[in-house]
Formats: C-alpha cells, structure tokens, sequence
C-alpha cells in the first residue's frame, strides 16, 4: 500500500461518518445553535494523531482527511499541465475564497491578501507602512519574537523608536490598555500587537487599544496568528488598519497558507513587500501572485476549510474549546505546585492554556509528557515566563484531556 492509498482509505470512511453526523445535526447547526455536536464523530473526520496525543494544535492543527485528499488531488491535477491547471483552475478559486474569508473576519473582500503565513502577512505592514526617522512604533515584549526583530530591523535601517509596553500576562484589561497608552506621544506612528498572545492564550482587548489608536490617528497591527477560526472576531468591529493570521492552525488548512488583511484606505499608501508582477486591484498587490510561482493546490482547498468552519459555528467552536480547556484545568488545579498562567474566567478563554509545576523545570516536564506519555505540549519560555503550553482542537477528546492531567500529576509527585 503506498503513502497515497492510506490516506484515501481513511478519508472516504471519514466522509462516511460525516454523513453520520450531518444526520446528527451539524448541518442545521445554524437552526439549532444549542444543539450538542457528536465530538467523537467529528474526531473521525481527522487523521489519527499518532504516536502522540497532540496537544499542540496552537502550533500546527492537523487539516481533516477530506481536505488533505483535496490537496493530494490538486497537486496532482496541476502536474498534469502545470502553467494551464495552476493559473487558469486553481487559481480560479481565489475570488470565491476571499469572498469567504471576509466574511469570516467581516471585512470587504478587496482588503483581503491571500499568503503564505501571519509572519509574512505582518513583515508586508511592518516594512510596507510609511515611516520616516525619529517616528515611534509601540510593541510589548509577549510579542512574537520574529515580529520584534522585524521591527528592530527597521529601526535599525531607518532611526525609528521602538517602545515597548509592560503587562504581565494576568494582569486586567484596563491595566494592558493603560500599559500602551502610558507610552503614546505625539510621534506615535504605529501600535503593533498580538490579539490572542501564542505563549499563553491571553486574549488582548483589541477593540479598546484600536480605540486609543484611533484617538491619536495611529497605526494599528494586529498579530491575529491564534485568533482567526479560534474566537469570534470582526475587522470592522476591531478598528485596526492591518490583521494577519495563518490558517495551519485554527482553521485547520494547510501549511503554507495565510491572509493579510489590510483597511482600505491603507493599501495605497502601503508598500508590498515583493514587487509587483503587475498592478492589480485592492490587496491584491500584497497577494500570492508577487511570489512568481508558488503552489496553488494549498490557498484552493481553503474554502473548504471555512465551510466546515462555519458548519459547525464560531460560538460553538469556541464553546467546545473553552470547555475542553477548563475540562483539563479543573482537574489539575488541586494538584500541588500547579500554577495557571491563563485567565481561565476569561469569556474570550480558547483552546489554548499554559502551565507550570512548582520546583520542576519546563524542559523536564515537556520532555516527559511527550517521552514518557506520549502527550505532544510546547514549552514557552519567554522573558518573565516558563510554561507548557496546551491546546486542544475540536478533535481532541476528555479522555485525552484525562491522560495529560494523570502525567501532570505523576511529574508533579516525581513518579512515572
């Protein structure tokens, strides 16, 4: 049997299931918002996660055997005739999937770039907005690292100030809110921040710092890398100028595929960061085709994604991971030397929480768990936090959820 006949196999006994459960209700999901989903039906619609318990989806989640089918088809469909099947079919799709996508973040689909990543998304405004020396640019330091040196990096280049925000990670919403607006001047340029922060699954109260922002006519940069696909979220809600997110994680789509939003009033004025093949309308300029050549079966199956997305409902996705999360959390809480790092009462709370064992370093808890029981976390160890970060999806089961807390607990009392 080769490496494409398995996955074959297992998708069309998960499309079997799949029809099981649209006869459960996920296709009136919309109808009856309330309705409880069969969670171990939709678990079959995933490959298996094997030989570890993945719980680390807030890195890369695992796309649904359909979708990976779709892809394995595509790929193969544009090596039949290359530059006709890949300009002129897959790509094709583009329209409808940004058309999707806006609607999924509630913005126009002319401010919507398809890319590779949130990290290329966000290099495009942060080397893309006009900025001249001696202007400020504020960041936190739970920023992700990349976004910082990208930023330093054109400091550096171009004498900008870079002022960074103080918070701790538990702190309350004013108090964040405060930390940024204790630093606004009046050459304030650009306020870069993370919405859902990757370390820990802090939810940021984006629409009061946009607001401040707004206030002062500053630029805002929003890090939505954890947020698109996990909490319910709106562009035009959020007041920003620029979003990126990646959709290998939340959304469950393929590595390699990302989206750049950015509000339409800044495109003209910003510069992409690959020069033009040609001038196209909107964000476009910022899109795929400034890469030359890139490969177009990942952005096709996205709209894919989003239906299956929408199937199951932005509150109801973020019910279940809200409930998975406090499942585990609950349940580890009496055991000693367990301290959380995330606000647990949070109504923003995803599927994302870290942890910590008192007396026991993180790289001896995260090399346990996945050496010893075979249970997949994220160490993050940033200045001022060293955590194990947790983060199931929606085909993460309590059962799981059951053999991490166990493992916590025999670290914790330095048993295996």
């Amino acid at each position: 049997m080769n490496r494409i006949d398995l996955p074959r196999r297992d998708v069309l006994q998960g499309i079997a299931t799949f029809a099981g459960v649209n006869a459960l209700g996920v296709g009136k999901v919309h109808a009856a918002p309330g309705k409880e989903l069969d969670w171990k039906a939709i678990r079959a619609l995933y490959p298996r996660q094997e030989p570890y318990i993945n719980l680390d989806n807030g890195c890369i989640s695992p796309a649904r055997l359909e979708v990976q089918q779709k892809f394995f088809d595509a790929f193969r469909f544009a090596n039949e005739n290359p530059c006709f099947n890949l300009f002129e079919k897959l790509d094709s799709a583009e329209v409808t999937t940004k058309r999707k996508l806006a609607q999924l973040v509630d913005c126009d689909p002319g401010e919507v770039s398809l890319n590779r990543c949130t990290t290329e998304g966000l290099c495009i405004a942060i080397f893309g907005m006009p900025l001249a020396a001696g202007d400020e640019v504020i960041l936190c330091h739970w920023d992700y690292p990349s976004m910082i040196n990208a930023w330093q990096q054109r400091a550096k280049r171009e004498g900008l100030v870079l002022r960074f925000a103080s918070f701790g990670l538990m702190d309350s919403d004013q108090a964040i809110v405060d930390a940024y607006a204790a630093l606004v001047t009046p050459r304030t340029r650009a306020i870069h921040f993370t919405h859902m922060i990757h370390w820990t699954g802090r939810t940021l109260p984006a629409v009061e710092i946009c607001r401040l922002a707004q206030t002062h006519n500053i630029r805002t940069v929003v890090d939505a890398a954890q947020s698109v696909a996990h909490i319910p979220l709106s562009f035009r809600q959020m007041g920003c100028d620029y979003l990126a997110t990646s959709f290998h994680k939340w959304l469950s789509g393929p590595v390699g595929t990302g989206m750049l939003v950015i509000k339409a009033d800044r495109i003209a004025e910003t510069w992409p960061l690959f020069g033009e093949f040609e001038t196209l309308p909107g964000a476009d300029k910022f899109g795929l085709s400034n890469l030359g050549t890139y490969n177009s079966a990942a952005p096709y199956v996205l709209g894919d994604c989003i239906d299956f997305h929408n199937m199951i409902g932005s509150q109801r996705k973020l019910a279940r991971l809200q409930e998975l999360s406090r499942y585990w959390v609950d349940r580890a809480r009496e055991i000693e030397g367990f301290q959380i790092h995330t606000p647990m009462d949070s109504p923003e709370l995803g599927g994302v929480a870290s942890f910590s064992l008192a007396g026991i370093p993180v790289e001896i808890v995260e090399r346990r768990l996945r050496e010893e029981f075979k249970i997949q976390t994220r160490k993050r160890v940033p200045e001022g936090l060293r955590a194990i970060r947790v983060s199931p999806q929606l085909y993460s089961t309590k059962s799981e959820l059951d053999e991490l807390v166990l493992a916590i607990r025999k670290i914790a009392a330095r048993r295996g």
